[in-house]
């Protein structure tokens, strides 16, 4: 029994030399991982970095299409503007020629019923005779 016991001692001695190993490998996996995580890290703040140069130049340039945009719709609003003023002073135009043209039409029409009293009067006065 004791040369069992000797044994089973030895066995687990032997374990847990295997065991030190596998913990040995365990924490050189581990140090291999931590190491690669810090890689990644590194690459990630760098990526990071990078987007935030691409963020910043995407900004830029979405602020440059913003202001692209609003200076053409101000252009667009100016010439519609600018088509109203111009529509507006042309019907201004008319309005005051259709005036005028209607002033004259009533001077016309009062003209003509005065030259018609004038008319039917002289009608009225005898006719010369055949002339000698």
């Amino acid at each position: 029994k004791e040369v069992g016991l000797a044994e089973a001692d030895s066995g687990e001695e032997e374990d847990e030399g295997e065991d030190d190993d596998d913990d040995d490998e365990a924490d050189a996996r581990e140090d291999e991982e931590a190491v690669e995580d810090e890689d990644r890290a590194g690459e990630a703040s760098e990526s990071e970095e990078e987007d935030e140069e691409e963020d910043e130049d995407g900004v830029d340039a979405e602020a440059d299409e913003l202001q692209r945009e609003y200076e053409q719709l101000r252009a667009e609003e100016e010439q519609a503007v600018q088509a109203l003023r111009k529509k507006a002073e042309e019907e201004r135009e008319k309005g005051a020629a259709v005036t005028a043209q209607r002033k004259l039409w009533d001077r016309a029409v009062e003209l003509r019923i005065l030259m018609q009293s004038l008319v039917t009067n002289s009608d009225r006065l005898p006719r010369p005779g055949p002339r000698r």
